[in-house]
């Protein structure tokens, strides 16, 4: 919870991501009374809890990409501005399949 309000202070200032902080206080709302009424109710309805969770991570997910892309430069393609690897030393990045290595 204090994760997604972190957030939500963050992406208030930011009108294409208005929606995300609205998205926040549902959030925290539904896990606040999930939380609330789940005090009188069985396990039976755990499985609710961890949906909310996975919810606020994801969201936080999202707007962490979104940051991301708006801090770098927009590089079209994965060799774009003539980076053939590693810092461009041409040495090709582990985990990048063999179809990628070869020269286009």
């Amino acid at each position: 919870m204090l994760s997604l309000r972190r957030m939500n202070r963050r992406v208030r200032k930011i009108p294409e991501l208005q929606w995300t902080a609205e998205m926040s206080d549902a959030i925290q709302s539904g896990l606040a009374v999930f939380l609330t009424s789940g005090a009188f109710v069985g396990i039976a309805f755990q499985p609710m809890f961890w949906y909310f969770v996975s919810m606020g991570i994801s969201l936080r997910a999202y707007v962490w990409r979104v940051e991301q892309l708006a801090t770098k430069p927009q590089d079209v393609g994965w060799r774009a501005g003539g980076q053939t690897g590693i810092a461009g030393i041409g040495v090709p990045a582990a985990g990048v399949p063999a179809w990628r290595k070869t020269p286009l």
